[in-house]
């Protein structure tokens, strides 16, 4: 496999990473790739070990990606230096470092004494990212819509990034969003901005719409809430339910025919109108009722809060996918 031997990605946002990775195999695209966490329990099988060291029948270039590898031990990077020394020239190991940044890479101490990484560094095989910020995102979003064949008009670029969140799949969820109202014209004009949610608010839209089209609940309870949030189930609960509150009044006005009280783009009215209708006046009352219910069940000590999260859950998707 033509390239670097090793690649490791120190970033702590994964959606970036992931593009990272897009991007070196474009030179190789009939490649087979393998992942791994470093957090998964043992984090390195013999699976792993297999892959990494095992050559294809065909040769055929293989990818073996070991997400949240900082987490490895001393003992495992030891291990690793003596397999990677044997490994065939068609295998490619990533190693993604994904530790919280603090000035400067957040690379660990059993790593960065080691030759293994001290080679990799010296030959260009460490890529470094600290992530999004309000002075990249403006890069992100022309990068976006030139990969997207779209022009943005005057003040469209610094409108979207002063609006998007600082997390690269909650941004790319935004900007699909975007894309879908831009239609079949190519210019992204700055007003487009107001369908982006607020910091605080999900994407309760992207998650209710997967489901509502029979997607898989944690398929799509992971893409849309588990890199966007980065929090804890408990965390979880209750941004949520201010989302589904304010779902429930926007389906509601649609069904009343007041859309224009809602104050939402049109484009987005135009999108959850099919929805309200399916669910009528009596689903968009259990909207309401769900989001009462988990909340005193919390408050009054019934359950907690993780629990109240999966009922809630489960109850949406029986809800939608009705």
């Amino acid at each position: 496999m033509a390239g670097p031997d090793v690649l490791f990605l120190v970033c702590p946002d994964g959606q970036l990473m992931a593009r990272r990775i897009e991007q070196q195999l474009q030179q190789t695209p009939d490649h087979e790739r393998k992942v791994y966490w470093g957090d998964d329990d043992p984090p390195l099988p013999e699976s792993f070990w297999q892959d990494l060291t095992i050559q294809n029948l065909f040769a055929t270039p293989k990818v073996v990606v070991l997400r949240r590898a900082h987490l490895l031990k001393a003992a495992d990077w030891d291990r690793l230096a003596d397999a990677l020394a044997a490994k065939p020239s068609s295998v490619l190991p990533v190693f993604c470092l994904e530790g919280e940044w603090k000035k400067k890479a957040p690379v660990p101490a059993a790593l960065a004494r080691r030759p293994l990484w001290k080679a990799a560094s010296k030959r260009g095989w460490v890529w470094e990212q600290p992530g999004l910020n309000p002075r990249t995102l403006g890069d992100f979003v022309g990068q976006w819509a030139e990969e997207r064949g779209l022009k943005l008009a005057r003040g469209a670029q610094q409108t979207l990034a002063q609006a998007l969140p600082c997390d690269a799949r909650a941004a790319t969820l935004e900007l699909e969003k975007i894309e879908l109202a831009v239609g079949d014209d190519t210019i992204v004009k700055p007003e487009l901005a107001a369908l982006i949610a607020t910091d605080r608010e999900m994407d309760f839209f992207a998650f209710t719409d997967a489901l509502s089209q029979g997607g898989d609940p944690v398929a799509v309870w992971e893409r849309v809430l588990r890199d966007q949030r980065k929090q804890s189930k408990e965390q979880m609960l209750f941004p949520l339910l201010g989302s589904l509150a304010r779902e429930a009044r926007i389906l509601g006005l649609i069904l009343a025919g007041e859309e224009q009280r809602a104050k939402v783009h049109p484009f987005v009215v135009k999108k959850k109108t099919p929805l309200a209708q399916r669910l009528g006046p009596r689903g968009v009352a259990v909207l309401f009722d769900l989001c009462m219910a988990a909340e005193q069940g919390v408050k009054s000590g019934e359950r907690r809060p993780d629990q109240a999260l999966e009922k809630l859950v489960a109850d949406l998707t029986r809800l939608y996918g009705h």
